[in-house]
């Protein structure tokens, strides 16, 4: 049976309207046009949809039973072209975000009910992972968009800075340094580091012109993992000032480093040359819009 959406269209609204005159007006049809609609309709099916006099137009017993499938068939291709357009304009879909598991605690939640009032009918899908791999996954197309430390791109992947952030110290409560309003970088020479991650203490030291030399007496896969073992006294980490919401978790202080102070970026990674949906890419919008106004505020 080959039914056309102008087909169940034009006999839906000689049902309703019971006129093929009015149907074909509310149409912008002529009445020829719309019959000619009506008949082809009537041939797909196999049967008589109206029963015709001179005066009046009515359903046949056929065209009853019809009716209310071919409208809901209407209502659902209407539906369907809503979400088209919401797809298009990237107001609806599913977009997938790398980022590190301490980002997906902190600033991805306030990113996330910032969105869900802006575009509730996107959903965002989280993917929580190492830094190092991020690139690797928008590379892949594993996920639609990425945010993380700044780290060596690959031909496939560009990326913009969402927000900076000051380094800082995170030590025990009861550490001699808690109390201090601001630590100089000279002042770690013999603290017991704890690291996650690979590369993060070269990368540190390149940061500081190696104005201390970072051995790591303890390295963690995990941030938290690094967070519990200070909070027990058994090191200092090096963080960003982001980490906030698990100081009172933890039992841990947040400790401003000087001489040099160091910021951190934080970037939003896309494909390079490959298209990303409307949705990713209005996320990837406000996503700078908004963590720009943060930074403002």
């Amino acid at each position: 049976m080959n039914v056309t959406f102008r087909q169940l269209q034009a006999f839906s609204r000689v049902a309703r309207i019971g006129s093929f005159v009015g149907a074909a007006d509310s149409m912008s049809l002529t009445q020829g046009a719309l019959s000619h609609l009506v008949r082809d309709l009537e041939s797909s099916v196999g049967v008589r949809l109206f029963e015709r006099t001179t005066r009046i137009v009515r359903l046949s017993k056929a065209g009853e039973m019809f009716l209310p499938h071919a409208e809901r068939v209407l209502t659902e291709l209407g539906n369907a072209e809503l979400c088209a357009n919401d797809l298009r304009a990237g107001r609806a879909g599913t977009v997938k975000i790398g980022m590190t598991p301490l980002l997906a605690a902190t600033k991805f939640l306030d990113l996330l009910q910032a969105w869900g009032e802006h575009q509730p009918d996107t959903q965002l899908i989280p993917v929580d992972t190492s830094a190092d791999v991020l690139v690797e996954l928008v590379a892949r197309g594993e996920v639609d968009l990425a945010l993380g430390p700044d780290r060596p791109l690959l031909q496939e992947v560009e990326s913009q800075c969402a927000f900076e952030d000051d380094l800082m110290l995170v030590c025990a409560s009861s550490h001699p340094l808690a109390s201090r309003r601001q630590v100089r970088w000279s002042e770690l020479k013999d603290e017991p580091f704890i690291m996650s991650g690979p590369g993060a203490a070269l990368r540190t030291m390149i940061d500081i012109d190696y104005a201390i030399r970072i051995e790591p007496c303890l390295a963690v896969g995990h941030f938290t993992t690094s967070i519990a073992l200070a909070a027990a006294g058994k090191g200092v980490v090096l963080s960003t000032a982001y980490v906030r919401p698990f100081l009172a978790m933890y039992d841990v202080k947040l400790v401003p480093l000087v001489t040099p102070r160091v910021k951190r970026r934080v970037m939003l990674y896309q494909p390079a040359s490959r298209s990303i949906s409307p949705a990713a890419q209005n996320l990837a919008e406000f996503t700078l819009h908004w963590f720009g106004q943060a930074d403002a505020a």
